[in-house]
């Protein structure tokens, strides 16, 4: 019988091991690699939503005009920016002035709990909606009435808000007179509705004088004036009145008084504010709030000024008013009696 050299065995039992071993280090190879391709699609198709898709879906839309979700993002951002630096410079004024005094800790706390109300994500989410919306009718009002903000205007309003008035100083306000009713009523509704009289204030001074019998007249040096160079005392006279009445000179010694230098203000020139300026904008830049949407918020706030402006200049300073009087009664026969009395004349 010749030995002959057996080929492979085909059956699955008799598989050596090394090839076992390839055939579950492919699939876990292709079970990864599926799995890393289904996390990067889903990576990208949340930075493409997220990126792309959601910041141009609309929240709101005024008259046609769409607000879109990066806008509303951007105003909660800076708004809620503000209101957390409120609430942090609260907290340093409780610290440096509420610690001792409860009053003053508790008007602090309340402060701070209203801004912390205000803070919640859907108390501020329904504020800078009504006030996104509110700018979207304000421009359109603007734009039907024919008023614009130029950019002169938009840059002179970011400079007052950083508190820069061209190197001056700042403005005065200008005192707005406050309108005070006018009555409109007659001589008789007068005498049937004359005001309760105010109390009269009276002040009584009572002086009270207190001899001592002594009187020592001092006289002294008193400068009010601003040294600008070192001035030398060599003598000071000290009268003092004696029982004969003869003033004694006495010298003191030499006295040397130098004057100290005044603090100088530092100017506030244009380079200085355009590097706060520059300053503030990189730093809500970082928080999500674009210069773009900082401008926008500046120019928004201008017409609404120029708006409320013109719609109260064409708002008359008159309301309506209605004096009336009336007589209770208990039954309709008496009011019928009351009727027919005040026809025939008699007084109310």
């Amino acid at each position: 019988m010749s030995n002959r050299r057996r080929g492979p065995v085909s059956n699955r039992r008799h598989l050596a091991r090394q090839q076992r071993e390839d055939i579950q280090t492919r699939r876990i190879i292709y079970a990864s690699l599926g799995i890393i391709g289904l996390v990067v699609v889903l990576v990208v198709y949340g930075l493409i939503v997220s990126r792309l898709v959601e910041p141009k879906q609309p929240v709101a839309s005024v008259n046609g005009e769409e607000i879109l979700t990066s806008e509303f993002r951007a105003r909660a951002t800076y708004e809620r920016l503000l209101l957390v630096s409120q609430w942090n410079s609260l907290a340093d004024l409780m610290i440096s002035f509420g610690a001792t005094d409860a009053n003053s800790a508790a008007f602090f706390v309340n402060q701070m709990n209203q801004i912390e109300f205000q803070l919640d994500p859907t108390t501020i989410g329904r504020a800078v909606l009504n006030d996104l919306i509110a700018d979207r009718l304000i421009r359109a009002e603007a734009e039907a009435r024919g008023i614009v903000v130029t950019e002169e205007e938009l840059e002179k309003a970011l400079e007052e808000f950083f508190s820069y008035y061209g190197g001056g100083p700042a403005p005065t306000p200008t005192l707005v007179p406050t309108m005070a009713p006018t009555s409109t009523l007659t001589p008789l509704q007068m005498t049937l509705t004359a005001p309760t009289p105010s109390p009269t204030l009276t002040i009584t001074e009572t002086a009270t004088i207190t001899d001592t019998g002594v009187l020592t007249p001092t006289e002294s040096i008193t400068d009010t004036g601003v040294l600008t160079e070192t001035e030398v005392l060599t003598e000071t006279e000290v009268l003092t009145e004696t029982e004969e009445d003869e003033p004694v000179i006495e010298a003191t010694p030499e006295i040397t008084i130098t004057a100290t230098p005044l603090p100088t203000a530092t100017p506030y020139t244009f380079d200085a504010y355009q590097k706060q300026y520059n300053d503030y904008v990189s730093t809500i830049a970082n928080m999500g709030v674009s210069t773009e949407d900082f401008r926008y918020l500046v120019e928004s706030q201008l017409y609404r000024e120029k708006v409320m402006e013109i719609l109260t200049a064409e708002v008359q300073p008159v309301q309506d008013q209605v004096w009336a009087r009336h007589i209770l009664v208990a039954t309709e026969a008496e009011a019928l009696d009351v009727i027919a009395r005040l026809n025939a004349g008699e007084d109310f």
